[in-house]
C-alpha cells in the first residue's frame, strides 16, 4: 500500500473503532456497515506470526488496531488479506495495541465476507424464518437433494469440512464419519420464498444428551456464515439414509477448490 493508501485507511481504521465503542450486533443494517468498514482499514499485525489458534480450537488473523501517531505499525488490511484468511479457513481477532480481544469474526463470518462483503446477509421471506421444527417431528413429505452453490456454497463447505474432521477425530462416534450434508425441502413449500433447510450428518442419537446436540450446533455456528446457520437443523440419524448425503469434500473439490491445511 502507498502512503496514500494507508493514510485512507487509517482514516476507516478510525471510523470502524467508532462502531466498536458503539456496537449494535443485533441490528444487521449497523453489522453491514460495520463489515464494510472493517474491509477497508488499516491495521498493525505480526508479519512474522500473523496466525494464531484461539481456545475454541481455530485459526485467526490478529490484526491489531494501530497504537497512534508516531509509531511504527506492520500494516495491514482485511481486503488485501482476505484471500489469505480463506486459504487458511481463519477468522480474525481484532486486537487492541495492548493484545486484549475486542472483537472476532469466526471463520465463516471471513467466508460470508469473501462470497458477499458482509458476514450477515439478508434472507427475504421464509427464509428468514426457523425451520418448521414440528413438520420434521411431525414425519411430514419433504424432498432430499444436494445443495446448490447458493444455498450451500464450495467456500463455506471447505472451511466447515476442516473443522469438522477435527471434531469428528476426537469423538469415538463419529471418528470414522465423513462430513456430508443434504438438502431437504417440505413438500408444503412450493413457493419460492419457502425455505429449504440443510442437515448434516450428526444426529441427535450421536450425543447423550438434547443440551449437548445444541452445544454442538452452537459451534457448528462459526464456521458458516451467519444467514446459512438458519437454515441447519438436527434430526435422528433414521431420517435420511447415508445415501443421501453429499460429502463436503465433494462438494469444494468438484468446483476446483483444495482442502484447507491442516
Amino acid at each position: 500500500m502507498n502512503a496514500k493508501e494507508i493514510e485512507e485507511g487509517l482514516a476507516q481504521t478510525n471510523k470502524f473503532i467508532g462502531f466498536l465503542n458503539n456496537q449494535e450486533e443485533d441490528n444487521i443494517d449497523w453489522q453491514q456497515e460495520f463489515d464494510r468498514t472493517f474491509l477497508t482499514c488499516v491495521f498493525d499485525h505480526d508479519s512474522h506470526q500473523p496466525f494464531f489458534v484461539g481456545p475454541d480450537g481455530s485459526r485467526y488473523f490478529a490484526f491489531k488496531l494501530p497504537p497512534g501517531k508516531g509509531h511504527t505499525i506492520s500494516v495491514a488490511s482485511p481486503k488485501l488479506v482476505l484471500s489469505q484468511m480463506v486459504e487458511w479457513a481463519s477468522g480474525a481477532a481484532i486486537l487492541t495495541s495492548y493484545g486484549e480481544t475486542a472483537y472476532v469474526f469466526s471463520p465463516g463470518d471471513i467466508v460470508s465476507l469473501a462470497l458477499s462483503g458482509v458476514t450477515h446477509v439478508k434472507w427475504k421471506g421464509g427464509w428468514a424464518e426457523e425451520p418448521d421444527y414440528e413438520f420434521y417431528r411431525s414425519g411430514g413429505e419433504a424432498s432430499v437433494a444436494r445443495p446448490n452453490e447458493q444455498m450451500f456454497p464450495p467456500l463455506v463447505a471447505r472451511c466447515l469440512d476442516l473443522y469438522l474432521r477435527w471434531y469428528f477425530s476426537g469423538q469415538s462416534q463419529l471418528a470414522d464419519r465423513t462430513p456430508s450434508i443434504a438438502l431437504i425441502r417440505p413438500s408444503t413449500h412450493i413457493h419460492a420464498e419457502d425455505a429449504s433447510d440443510l442437515m448434516l450428518n450428526v444426529f441427535l442419537s450421536d450425543f447423550p444428551n438434547e443440551s449437548d446436540a445444541g452445544q454442538f450446533l452452537t459451534w457448528i455456528d462459526h464456521f458458516v456464515p451467519r444467514h446459512l446457520r438458519l437454515r441447519i437443523f438436527m434430526q435422528d440419524s433414521n431420517f435420511l439414509s447415508p445415501s443421501e448425503f453429499t460429502p463436503l469434500e465433494t462438494i469444494y473439490l468438484e468446483a476446483g477448490l483444495k482442502s484447507a491445511p491442516q
